[in-house]
């Protein structure tokens, strides 16, 4: 499944490039409403590119509603000069956010790279929807325009939570999952999907979804994790 979701958004990625477009520049909207046209909810984003990976839905189809999607959004473009006036409240998601000094723009997270607070992120102007924050290391913002980035740091992050998706590598033994389950306790890390798979060789594969605070917090939670008997890897899934 890994692979067919890899395969599938290296295909996207090529198919968009036919357009010119990088998966930065999709507005998230555009993407959800692509999402939904084919049957998928907001979170089963992986189901999706897995799809495109094995072949069960067209890359040609799926790239071109995108592509439509996003000329729709062409006369809402935005200048850097408009940016600075789209002030207002941030959600509580989207604030802690400052850019070029001023706090409470309108921004959102990139699905892509998952960034957290002390990731080093910069900003990526989209159209129609303000600044899409970036980890700097991210693939997709790599192929963005020069002249769409900005400078941007992390402001007040208290009280905010982020999901942050995991895969421990470990050898398969009876009473693994709660181990795990009672590490992440300790830590006050809310579990919000867990699940393992046996593979033939003895080992395991327990993929989770968890809130964390900051990248110091995840750190903590790797390091737990680690010590836990026949764990042999702690790895932060993200596609940058």
């Amino acid at each position: 499944r890994e692979q067919n979701i890899e395969k599938g958004r290296e295909l996207l990625l090529r198919e968009l490039k036919r357009f010119g477009l990088a998966l930065a520049e999709i507005d998230s909207e555009v993407f959800a409403s692509v999402l939904k046209r084919y049957n998928y909810q907001d979170d089963q984003e992986d189901d999706f590119f897995a799809a495109l990976g094995y072949g069960g839905l067209s890359t040609v189809s799926v790239g071109r509603r995108i592509y439509e999607g996003v000329v729709k959004l062409r006369e809402k473009e935005m200048t850097l000069a408009d940016v600075e006036v789209i002030k207002g409240e941030a959600s509580k998601s989207e604030a802690g956010i400052t850019v070029k000094g001023v706090d409470n723009l309108l921004v959102h997270f990139s699905r892509c790279c998952k960034p957290l607070p002390g990731d080093e992120i910069v900003g990526y102007v989209t159209r129609g929807r303000g600044i899409s924050i970036h980890r700097e290391d991210c693939s997709n913002i790599r192929a963005a325009a020069p002249e769409r980035l900005l400078e941007v740091q992390w402001g007040s992050s208290e009280n905010q939570i982020f999901p942050v998706e995991l895969v421990i590598n470990a050898w398969d033994r009876k009473g693994l999952l709660q181990e795990i389950m009672n590490v992440l306790g300790e830590l006050k890390a809310n579990i919000l999907s867990i699940n393992g798979s046996g593979l033939k060789d003895g080992s395991a594969q327990v993929h989770l979804t968890v809130e964390v605070h900051s990248l110091e917090h995840l750190s903590k939670i790797s390091d737990k994790l680690k010590t836990v008997k026949s764990i042999m890897e702690v790895s932060r899934q993200t596609r940058a």
